[in-house]
């Protein structure tokens, strides 16, 4: 049982237009008014907050008795920069879960920068809990098992 209703239940979707042109946006809006993404504010004129974004919808998902285990994709697209602070904000969010004893509630990030040049890291290393990947960064490793530095 396939259909916008069910597509809902189970997946949702956030646009967040950051054009600092005024009219472009009004006529996006216009344009954009008929749907039903618009209709049910998914399409937002503002700057996004990662961080609250995903500690929100985390809290949303722990609190949900209904579904003890979830998966979560967050998908990215924008400037190299900004994935970055998405990929920090995603990290902290993952370590708060491990602190709390969250571990069912999983995150995936997927960031795509179109028309600019990614850096390509020197080093990745990954955040693991319990020989599960959490997250990759270019910084230190941890192992949260010991939580010792590694």
């Amino acid at each position: 049982q396939w259909g916008e209703n069910y597509a809902r239940q189970v997946c949702g979707i956030s646009i967040y237009v950051t054009d600092t042109d005024k009219k472009a946006c009004s006529i996006l809006s216009m344009e954009m008014k008929k749907t039903s993404l618009y209709r049910d504010s998914a399409i937002k004129f503002q700057r996004p907050d990662f961080p609250k974004i995903i500690e929100e919808h985390t809290m949303e998902r722990v609190e949900d008795c209904r579904n003890p285990h979830s998966n979560t994709l967050l998908a990215f697209c924008g400037s190299p920069n900004l994935s970055s602070v998405v990929s920090e904000a995603k990290i902290i969010n993952d370590l708060s879960k491990f602190i709390t004893g969250n571990r069912l509630h999983q995150m995936q990030f997927v960031s795509e920068s179109y028309g600019t040049s990614k850096t390509e890291n020197k080093k990745q290393h990954a955040v693991k809990d319990n020989d599960r990947f959490l997250s990759s960064r270019s910084l230190e490793v941890y192992d949260f098992t010991t939580l010792t530095e590694a």
